[in-house]
């Protein structure tokens, strides 16, 4: 029976962001049912977002820092003076730490730049002082799973390495695609090439593998159907406990949507902008609707919401802890979900989860054959959500204009969700963990 980990996470809290959340709320679960867990992370994590409260929520049974460049920080203090960064038109307040300035100043093509410039990811230079500290670790401790969240990919090598000198089995967390990642820019055909080649690496190495989603591991073992590791779907899923203490929130005089997270690649709030402008000139809507965007966004995504014209309409939250987000969803009365057509269909946000979980109604603009589609479709009553063409900006002020006029009310009576829960993914990561160890 599986009874101390490893485990690796670049990204934990006091980070923010699903990435240190998934890995803060595996831990909170393992620990719940008798799994020590001791977390190695980065130190200094050049990260869009800090969340204090999740750290304060979160108690591995031993937690080490390491240090690695990040060529993002170097490139900040090499360039402050100069053009590189415009700290002083992004979305950070004086009061904001310097990593998130960096984070939001940084042009997209600097960004795409250092992502793709070393072998592997950009987090590599990690690598020497995590694995250290792994094998520090495993000098003094006896583990039965060295486990690795991935991305960054680094956290893979790290994993593989140290199996290589332990022979310990291996567990590693797909919660992003990586060669297969649409998103993923290569420099040249060499970086392609060494992605390839670790990747495959990893995999056959793995002892496990998880994925956030059942699209995501069929395209990856479409790709690698040689390899032979066990393999299992763990969605992000909701914490129960999260909203077990969220205050009643009484309603509104107006109707409010609201939308958390980030918009990055393909993912844009352009086409709901664009129908809410649509439903304003035609004397639809005025401002008696607020739509809230909580979450720090890059300069594009700014400009489309704070649009002049939409005054009064649209509005930017600052980023909040994951347990304000929380709060902010169930102040709400319908909630946005936003997935592009273009390499969606085996897109699902962490976010979905919640959103099913708070009974609220969810405008899905989202493909119609999409693995979030299905999950509305199988845990949400049918009054409870509308899908939407993405890009389709006259369905969407449509579905805008019917929403608002039926003044929907919350409701609790979900299908069925409680296995999407975060313990009830755990104890299906537990149960399979137990039969691998045991082997």
């Amino acid at each position: 029976m599986i009874k101390r980990v490893l485990f690796f996470a670049y990204y934990y809290p006091p980070c923010g962001g699903p990435a240190a959340i998934r890995a803060a709320k595996t831990v909170k679960y393992l620990i719940s049912h008798g799994v020590e867990v001791d977390v190695i992370t980065a130190k200094n994590v050049f990260n869009h977002s800090t969340d204090i409260v999740l750290a304060e929520e979160s108690h591995p049974t031993r937690i080490d820092y390491a240090s690695g460049c990040d060529l993002t920080v170097l490139l900040y203090w090499l360039n402050r003076d100069k053009e590189c960064f415009d700290v002083t038109d992004c979305q950070s307040s004086p009061k904001d730490s310097l990593s998130k300035k960096m984070y939001f100043s940084l042009p997209e093509k600097w960004r795409i730049f250092l992502k793709g410039l070393l072998p592997v990811d950009e987090k590599i230079l990690w690598f020497w002082s995590a694995k250290r500290a792994g094998l520090n670790n495993l000098r003094k401790r006896q583990y039965d799973l060295i486990m690795a969240t991935v991305g960054p990919y680094t956290s893979g090598v790290i994993a593989r390495s140290l199996k290589t000198q332990t022979k310990l089995p291996i567990l590693i967390d797909f919660r992003d695609h990586w060669t297969l990642n649409p998103y993923q820019k290569y420099l040249t055909s060499w970086h392609r090439k060494i992605a390839a080649l670790w990747e495959h690496k990893i995999a056959e190495s793995a002892d496990y593998l998880v994925f956030i989603g059942k699209r995501m591991q069929a395209e990856f073992f479409s790709q690698h159907p040689q390899i032979n590791a066990k393999s299992e779907v763990v969605y992000n899923g909701f914490d129960e406990s999260d909203f077990a203490m969220i205050p009643k929130q009484e309603d509104s005089s107006g109707f409010i949507f609201t939308y958390t997270g980030h918009f990055y690649g393909q993912r844009s709030p352009y086409y709901f902008c664009a129908a809410l402008l649509k439903l304003k000139v035609q004397g639809l809507i005025n401002n008696n609707i607020q739509v809230r965007f909580a979450g720090n966004y890059h300069q594009d995504a700014m400009k489309i919401i704070n649009n002049p014209e939409l005054k009064g309409i649209t509005k930017m939250v600052s980023y909040l802890s994951h347990r304000e987000c929380i709060e902010l969803l169930m102040s709400s009365d319908c909630l946005l979900l936003f997935i592009p057509s273009v390499d969606g269909k085996g897109v699902i946000t962490s976010k979905i989860f919640e959103y099913i979980r708070s009974g609220k109604y969810i405008l899905a603009m989202i493909p119609e054959e999409s693995e979030a589609a299905d999950l509305l479709r199988e845990h949400c009553d049918s009054r409870r959500y509308r899908i939407c063409d993405p890009e389709d900006i006259s369905q969407i002020a449509s579905a805008i204009e019917d929403i608002i006029s039926q003044k929907i009310s919350s409701s609790t009576s979900q299908v069925s969700y409680n296995n999407l829960s975060r313990e009830a993914q755990t104890e299906k990561l537990i149960t399979l963990l137990n039969g691998q160890v045991n082997e």
